[in-house]
């Protein structure tokens, strides 16, 4: 009996996790994603 609750505790963890990883939120500020703008750098340092 320990085993199976165990068993259902186990799949319990794992298929929240995976809900909370693929379910479709939008965690953005209300401003809206805001896209990396600066220049990039093109020359290589020598190191």
């Amino acid at each position: 009996m320990k085993l199976m609750q165990w068993m259902l505790d186990v799949i319990q963890f794992v298929s929240e996790g995976a809900l909370e990883i693929f379910t479709d939120t939008d965690n953005y500020p209300e401003v809206g994603f805001q896209p990396y703008t600066g220049e990039v750098y093109s020359q290589w340092t020598e190191g």
